[in-house]
């Protein structure tokens, strides 16, 4: 089961992925909610003086994380 293995882009933003997003959930009828946040908001964006990209959790029915991404 490679399910939850990250996937990484290495380009110009950088791109990483890992679990469900919200397409899966649609597809497999997966009760989730999602909160994104702005890359600016980490302390990465801080020390690479980033501002640009964001943060996405996806969340099931019992509020475990199931997804994630990160443009930064």
């Amino acid at each position: 089961d490679y399910s939850l293995t990250p996937q990484v882009v290495n380009s110009l933003p950088q791109i990483a992925k890992v679990g469900f997003d919200e397409d899966d959930c649609v597809r497999q009828s997966i009760d989730h909610k999602t909160a994104i946040a702005n890359f600016s908001e980490s302390s990465i964006a801080t020390v690479e003086k980033s501002i640009h990209g964001f943060i996405k959790l996806v969340v099931n029915a019992k509020k475990q994380v199931i997804g994630g991404v990160i443009v930064g």
